[in-house]
C-alpha cells in the first residue's frame, strides 16, 4: 500500500529552504500548484482495486475485508457501479483529505439477481435404419498420392464412412510417407422421428438440471423457478427467469481522486 499527500510550505522550507525562497514568487502566482502536485503524485504511484459489480442486483451481505464501502445491504446496484474502492482517504486532525492510501479491495459479497434461462430442443430427430450393402475401397498413399484399387466413389444418398489406415515404418519410431487401409461406406436410410411429449419434458428437465448444477458448484442459491417449457411448431423451448443468491463482483483498477486543495491559513486566521 502506499498514499500521498500534498506538503505544506512550513515542510517544505524545513527540507529545503533555499529551494522554497527560490520558488516562493512563483507559488503565489499559481494557486493550483498545490493541487496539481497532488495529482502527479496519485498518477505516480501504485494505484489500488475497487470491486465494481459484474451485473444488476440487490445486495444481501457485504463483509470488507480491505478497501472502503460504497453501497450498504439492501441497495440496488447496476452492473458497472463501485461497490468497494480500494482508494481509502487520510485525513488529518482537521478531518481534513489530505491523501489516499491505495489497496487491492477484498469483500465477500452477495447479492440477489435476477438470471434469464432459456434452452430449446428440435420437436423431431433422425433415426438411421442401416442398409446390409456395406461397400469397401482399398488405397495406396505415397506421400499426397492416393491411389484407389478398384472403383471408388459413394453412390449412397445416406451413408457414413469409416477409414481404417495403416503406415509404413522402420523400427519403432521412423515413419515413410507410406500408408494403406481401406474405406467402408455404411449406407442408411434417414427418416424423422417426432419426440413424445414426455421424452421432450425429460430432454429440456435434463438439460435445466445440468445448468443448475454448475450454478451450485459456483455457490449460487436458486431461490425462485420461474421457468416453463413452450412447444412451437419446429421447437420446444424452456425459458423464463430464475431469482438467485450470487456472489458479486470483479476487480477494476481505482480510479484517480482529486486531493482537496487546504488553503493555508495566516496568524490571524485569515
Amino acid at each position: 500500500s502506499q498514499y500521498f499527500r500534498t506538503m505544506t510550505s512550513e515542510e517544505t522550507e524545513a527540507q529545503n529552504p533555499e529551494a522554497s525562497q527560490e520558488n516562493a514568487g512563483a507559488e503565489s502566482q499559481n494557486p493550483k500548484e498545490t493541487q496539481n502536485n497532488g495529482e502527479a503524485a496519485q498518477q505516480a504511484g501504485v494505484q489500488g482495486m475497487d470491486i465494481v459489480a459484474d451485473c444488476d442486483g440487490v445486495i444481501t451481505t457485504m463483509i470488507v475485508r480491505k478497501g472502503v464501502p460504497c453501497v450498504t445491504e439492501g441497495q440496488q446496484v447496476h452492473k458497472g457501479d463501485i461497490l468497494v474502492t480500494g482508494a481509502v482517504p487520510v485525513v488529518n486532525d482537521a478531518g481534513e483529505t489530505t491523501g489516499y492510501q491505495f489497496h487491492q479491495s477484498e469483500a465477500d459479497i452477495r447479492a440477489q439477481v435476477l438470471m434469464d434461462y432459456q434452452e430449446s430442443c428440435d420437436l423431431s430427430y433422425e433415426s438411421k435404419e442401416y442398409i446390409h450393402q456395406e461397400k469397401e475401397e482399398l488405397y495406396l498413399q505415397i506421400g499426397e498420392h492416393i491411389f484407389w484399387l478398384g472403383s471408388h466413389g459413394n453412390r449412397f444418398p445416406n451413408a457414413e464412412e469409416l477409414t481404417i489406415q495403416n503406415r509404413l515404418r522402420i523400427g519403432k519410431h521412423f515413419y515413410l510417407p507410406v500408408s494403406w487401409g481401406k474405406k467402408v461406406t455404411l449406407p442408411y436410410k434417414s427418416t424423422q422421428v417426432k419426440y413424445s411429449e414426455n421424452k421432450l419434458q425429460s430432454i429440456l428437465s435434463e438439460e435445466y438440471s445440468r445448468f443448475t448444477d454448475n450454478l451450485t458448484k459456483k455457490g449460487v442459491e436458486i431461490i425462485e423457478n420461474n421457468v416453463k417449457i413452450y412447444t412451437g411448431s419446429k421447437k420446444a423451448e424452456a425459458r423464463g427467469t430464475l431469482t438467485v443468491l450470487t456472489p458479486i463482483g470483479t476487480l477494476a483498477q481505482s480510479q484517480l481522486l482529486e486531493i482537496p486543495v487546504i488553503e493555508e491559513q495566516d496568524e490571524t486566521g485569515e
